[in-house]
């Protein structure tokens, strides 16, 4: 990724019915090079499951646990 315009800090806590929507929408933002931060500290479903299937393929996505 090259220089990054803006950090998206998105807290996750039992957050899996809606992260997926939440991601998404701040991809679709019509700013370049935003860099998302993902923090899960210690959702109880399967919401880290979740993030890293989104941050897998993604340069963009980081995820703090």
């Amino acid at each position: 990724m090259d220089t990054i315009s803006i950090s998206v800090i998105i807290p996750t806590y039992k957050a899996e019915s809606f992260i997926a929507t939440t991601i998404e929408t701040v991809q679709k933002q019509t700013l370049e090079n935003i860099e998302i931060i993902l923090v899960d500290d210690g959702s109880t479903d399967d919401t880290y499951e979740k993030l890293l299937d989104y941050a897998k393929d993604k340069k963009n996505i980081k995820i703090i646990f």
